[in-house]
């Protein structure tokens, strides 16, 4: 990507309305650009995270759950 001279950043087009609350707003068709994560354990609470999974890509707001007993991340739209 133009000015990041870092190759762990990926961009992405939003689909969908999920998110238009969060900041000052993501809609349909946005354009974002995450940073890749190693560790999921390392994934602040209450931040908005780009998650790829073997079927889809989401961007949602997560709460990292992976220390208490259920050892899950959990996915919310705003």
């Amino acid at each position: 990507l133009p000015g990041f001279s870092d190759d762990n950043y990926r961009m992405f087009q939003m689909v969908g309305n999920s998110m238009r609350h969060a900041y000052s707003g993501l809609s349909d068709e946005d354009i974002v650009v995450g940073k890749y994560v190693k560790d999921i354990k390392t994934m602040a609470d209450n931040r908005i995270y780009v998650v790829i999974t073997r079927n889809e890509v989401l961007i949602k707001r997560c709460m990292n759950k992976f220390d208490s007993p259920e050892k899950n991340l959990m996915l919310y739209g705003d």
